[in-house]
């Protein structure tokens, strides 16, 4: 998780580095998302909420964007088995 002690901050690292807050958060939400997808079992629905979207949809359609492929299709195959009903 991100910490940032000043807001001040931001805007003066974005522009050295040449990457913006937005930019910032939208990477982290992705690597969280697929670190989730590959390596827990929890529910795609969970993965969303905890990844800070407010419907499986919003993040069902940002990791298609991101990788070409569902969420579902993205697991690794031996927790798609853990998750077969």
């Amino acid at each position: 998780m991100l910490i940032l002690r000043s807001s001040a901050s931001i805007p003066l690292w974005g522009i050295k580095s040449g990457t913006f807050l937005g930019e910032i958060l939208k990477n982290m939400k992705r690597e969280r998302a697929e670190y989730l997808l590959g390596e827990t079992g929890r529910s795609v629905s969970e993965i969303a909420r905890e990844c800070g979207y407010a419907e499986f949809a919003v993040l069902s359609a940002a990791f298609k964007r991101w990788t070409g492929k569902s969420p579902r299709d993205s697991r690794v195959p031996a927790l798609r088995v853990l998750q077969s009903p």
